[in-house]
Order: structure tokens, then sequence, then C-alpha cells
């Protein structure tokens, strides 16, 4: 997984770990862990990580932004 590419500095999900042509890596559920999105496509990936990981109320909406806000709700 690639966090160093210049596309990533637009990136404002904190959740976000890195990108490959297929699949989106974002922070687990737990210490040490991550959470792998896989597409069928390289367009796809894309898209997906235009729309919420490069969008700062797209990624609010983002189902494993919403889980994992969760995750440090709970340590409350």
């Amino acid at each position: 997984m690639n966090r160093s590419g210049s596309d990533d500095k637009a990136i404002v999900c904190p959740f976000y770990r890195g990108f490959d042509p297929y699949r989106i890596s974002c922070e687990g559920v737990t210490e040490d862990s991550s959470i792998k999105v896989t597409f069928g496509n390289p367009e796809k990936a894309k898209a997906y990580k235009d729309c919420f990981c490069r969008d700062i109320d797209g990624y609010r909406r983002c189902r494993i932004s919403e889980m994992l806000m969760g995750k440090y709700a709970d340590e409350k």
C-alpha cells in the first residue's frame, strides 16, 4: 500500500492508511490492524477514494469511517 504518493496529499480522512490500484487500506478496529476495501477495477477504487477519502464531507459519510468513529466514541 502506498501512503507517500503525491495524490495522497489531498486525503482528509484520518482513518486512511494507503492505496494501491485495487485496494484502499484504512485503520483497523483494533491496535495494529487494518481494513482493506477491494474493488473490481482501479477506476472504482479511485472513484471511492476521491468521493470518500479526499472529501471532508465524504469521509464522514463513509461506512468504514462511521464504524471507526464509533470505536473512539466507545473509549470516552
